[in-house]
């Protein structure tokens, strides 16, 4: 059309498609995280809502030990914290560095409790600490020995392209 094309008076919609400012779609309230491999969900070992309680994999039991919530805080970066107590998913120490075991602490805002949350072409997401190594990467939530199995210890590790337990599901609980 031009300026010489009439109008007809009206105008149509034939669709419309919403997005999200590049953000992930992310469950809204509380959800379990599921790693992708196994199924078996991000948990507060031994039921315990305490600092230092390490996260582990287990089977899904409804407990709210499984149960997270995720706060977008509007920075590029997340908080996930556990419905069992109110806290935050952290990385030991503040370490961001690979092997660092990831345990529950008190809300403090540090790099070490923020998580980006990327999806994956697959849908899938990646949890990775706001923390940087000293080589400027993040480093990537990941089960202990490349494994999504129930007992696995949670860590830091270097992004390996999902092949590896790197890759999470979040399930509205």
């Amino acid at each position: 059309p031009d300026a010489r094309t009439h109008g007809t008076g009206y105008f149509d919609v034939d669709y419309v498609r919403q997005y999200q400012n590049g953000a992930p779609l992310l469950p809204q309230g509380v959800s379990a995280i599921s790693a992708s491999t196994t199924g078996n969900v991000l948990a507060c070992w031994g039921g315990s809502g305490n600092n230092s309680t390490p996260i582990k994999l287990g089977a899904w039991n409804a407990g709210n030990n499984q149960k997270w919530t995720v706060t977008n805080l509007n920075n590029g970066y997340y908080s996930i914290r556990t419905v069992n107590g109110g806290r935050s998913l952290d990385c030991t120490g503040c370490n961001p560095n690979d092997n660092t075991q990831i345990e529950l602490w008190d809300w403090n805002g540090a790099a070490c409790q923020q998580w980006q949350i990327s999806q994956t072409s697959g849908g899938r997401f990646v949890i990775s600490t706001a923390g940087t190594k000293s080589n400027g990467q993040h480093d990537v939530l990941d089960g202990q020995g490349c494994s999504g199995a129930s007992g696995t210890n949670m860590l830091l590790w270097s992004w390996g392209g999902g092949g590896c337990q790197q890759t999470w599901d979040f399930i509205s609980r």
